[in-house]
């Protein structure tokens, strides 16, 4: 029956006409409700569903999460191509080389992803987070989409090892009013004799090790045999522990969210999350104990990896607290999440927290004594690894195996023997391996891809949005709040953001060399993002002050300027972070600066960084003080001293000989106020000393 089913489809695949199609997905035309990655997120186009669980469909571009998986499913035809645009390159973070998926063929050069085959779904998952500005779909229209009969699917799955009494099985299918055959498995064989059958899905236990095979069926359609093992296994005694204490390891970042990675004793834990390191005290003040923990953030994994010096990983306790403990993470076989404890074989693994954070204070890893034997030529290393470059890149090998020598290839040319570095200055793939007495490494790869480079911000704001570049004038700092950089050269402004951005001194001048993606923000705002490189040179401070403009003159011509507008009639909006001129210009408090407490009849100077949104030109404030009053003046007093007399005549004769206004009070000095300063202003202060009265 299986055969004949197949038989038909091959039939219908071939009579059907091939009417290729493609549907475009970027976020101008379909996208989703994150706007950060975060929970799962969805969108569809054009009969094309995209299903992710944990990313961001309405963002500057869509994201993926770290750990999570992506389904694409057709309604239109069956898919047979997709290319991902992506903001980085090769396995980078943002890359489409940190794809894997299970169906079909996958490929990556550059900033270029491309999956072939032919299917109605296909499912992604991303080891680190991927960005694509552009995901291309290609589907044969002329195919209709039939259903599709799914094979049963085991959880936990093939390779579950356990050491409880009993392990409860489920093996479902997600095609519905499907039914599930199950067989063990005798000396290599499927044991029909053994038959159990399930309606969509079900439960079954096992209690020793053994593997077995299922099959689902609907209507005239049967599945391929899907198999598994279940490995029963005693508790592993002996081996060495490995303690992973939040309370000691200092992790770069402290407790930032983000990626630590932590090396004890040839055991390497990644993790997405932070680690706390608190004092906890009462409401006196009281030091009342210690807080400390690794925290796994949720949709995000913990990897634990034995390198070349330790044996494999037979156990790992996690000491977790009450409110956040291992039950957070999604199935892993050979975890007890009552008790915290994974035991299995294995040189990695991973768990992954699902619905919320998992929490530890500390982790111990258990290794056994099986260290692995070394290869026996390793393959070489790229120094740098794959990157993008200015003008031009040097690009060393090297190898740990002592003696082997080492051969390259650059853009599949000719292979070339190393002998040190050497410089490329154009876009070129390297491959390259080492070999030791006949016998040859594993090979490496790495693409380095150049940049075009611009000297002025002019020259960077006149790019295509999304172009990468590479800077090689200098711009100077004029303000900077968290990962955001405000700069300017002579011929204009811009906004260097991203978390690679250090902290940079106001008034410093960048070195050259720098790179980044030019990206028109909300169509109108210079941003350079995802900057590397971006360090102060060497060079003295300038000052940087504020240029003074009247409101009106605040055009989008001054987007990213460092601003200084006075006397400005400001008013409290509904929203606390917004005040409004008496014109309807907003002032927003990106930075979180203290509001002045407006008063009636005062105005207001406001110094700020130029941006924009909802269609209008805003100032994100540094500083709002009161307007000054006008300076105060006594008539008469022409020298400034606080009282009018002599000296005064003799200052006023002085200036009207010199024009030299050093130590004059101008206001002061028209006596008679007609507006002019003169010899009558002279008689007018000596009748006034004489008579006390103007």
């Amino acid at each position: 029956m299986k055969k004949l089913f197949s038989l038909l489809t091959l039939a219908m695949l071939t009579l059907s006409a091939m009417a290729a199609t493609t549907v475009t997905f970027t976020i101008d035309v379909a996208n989703g409700q994150n706007t950060a990655v975060g929970g799962a997120d969805k969108m569809s186009l054009d009969g094309i569903t995209v299903n992710t669980t944990a990313g961001a469909f309405n963002a500057t571009e869509y994201r993926f999460g770290a750990g999570s998986t992506t389904t694409f499913s057709s309604e239109a035809g069956t898919i047979t191509n997709i290319e991902f645009t992506c903001t980085a390159n090769n396995d980078t973070k943002y890359g489409p080389g940190c794809w894997t998926t299970e169906t079909g063929t996958y490929t990556y050069s550059g900033q270029i992803g491309t999956w072939t085959g032919a299917a109605e779904e296909i499912v992604f998952t991303a080891s680190k987070q991927v960005r694509a500005t552009k995901i291309v779909v290609t589907i044969d229209a002329g195919t209709p989409v039939v259903e599709t009969l799914k094979a049963p699917v085991f959880t936990p799955g093939d390779g579950t090892t356990f050491n409880v009494e009993s392990l409860a099985v489920n093996v479902s299918c997600e095609t519905e009013n499907a039914s599930i055959f199950l067989y063990e498995v005798v000396d290599g064989e499927v044991d029909y004799t053994t038959q159990q059958y399930f309606l969509q899905n079900g439960e079954f236990y096992v209690t020793e090790t053994k593997t077995y095979a299922a099959m689902s069926t609907k209507g005239d359609q049967y599945s391929d045999f899907v198999y598994a093992t279940f490995t029963k296994i005693e508790s592993y005694e002996g081996g060495t522990d490995i303690s992973f204490v939040a309370l000691t390891d200092t992790v770069e970042g402290g407790s930032t969210a983000g990626w630590h990675e932590i090396v004890k004793d040839g055991v390497t834990m990644k993790f997405y999350g932070s680690v706390a390191n608190y004092t906890l005290t009462d409401t006196l003040g009281n030091v009342t104990g210690d807080y400390h923990q690794y925290r796994i953030h949720k949709n995000y994994p913990i990897t634990f990896t034995s390198g070349k010096t330790v044996g494999s990983i037979r156990k790992i306790q996690f000491n977790c607290d009450e409110t956040n403990p291992t039950s957070g993470f999604a199935t892993v076989a050979g975890l007890d999440t009552e008790t915290g404890l994974w035991q299995g074989e294995t040189r990695e693994i991973t768990f992954t927290a699902s619905n919320k954070q998992v929490r530890a204070n500390s982790i111990i890893v258990t290794v056994d004594d099986n260290v692995p034997p070394a290869p026996a030529v390793e393959a070489p290393v790229f120094n740098p690894e794959s990157c993008t470059f200015g003008v031009s890149i040097e690009v060393a090998l090297t190898c740990e195996t002592a003696g082997a020598d080492i051969y390259y290839t650059i853009n599949d040319g000719d292979e070339v023997l190393y002998n040190g570095p050497f410089t490329l200055t154009e876009t070129a793939t390297v491959k390259a391996y080492a070999e030791l007495d006949g016998a040859e490494s594993a090979m490496a790869e790495a693409t380095y891809t150049m940049l075009p480079s611009v000297a002025t911000l002019a020259e960077a704001n006149a790019l295509d949005s999304k172009t990468n570049f590479y800077f090689t004038g200098n711009v100077v700092a004029v303000y900077q709040n968290g990962s955001n950089l405000w700069v300017k050269d002579e011929t204009g402004y811009g906004l260097i953001y991203g978390n690679q951005v250090p902290a940079i001194e106001v008034g410093a001048t960048l070195k050259s060399g720098w790179d980044a993606q030019f990206y028109l923000f909300r169509g109108t705002i210079n941003e350079y993002q995802y900057p590397n490189h971006v360090e102060a040179s060497d060079a003295a401070l300038q000052t940087i002050t504020a240029t003074e403009y009247a409101e009106a003159e605040l055009t989008t011509e001054k987007i990213n300027e460092r601003v200084l507008v006075k006397g400005l009639t400001l008013t409290a909006g509904e929203d606390a972070k917004y005040l409004y001129t008496a014109d309807g210009m907003a002032i927003y408090n990106q930075f979180g600066i203290e509001y002045p407490t407006l008063e009636e009849g005062k105005t207001y100077d406001v110094e700020g960084m130029v941006s924009y949104y909802n269609n209008a030109v805003q100032i994100m404030p540094i500083a709002i003080t009161e307007t000054a009053s006008a300076p105060q003046f006594v008539r008469g007093d022409v020298n400034n001293d606080g009282s009018v007399n002599i000296s005064d005549v003799t200052a006023l004769i002085d200036y009207i000989l010199s024009h030299d206004a050093t130590g004059i009070n101008l206001q002061a000095a028209d006596c008679n106020q007609d507006e002019n300063i003169n010899i009558s202003d002279v008689t007018a202060l000596i009748d006034f000393i004489l008579s006390h009265n103007w």
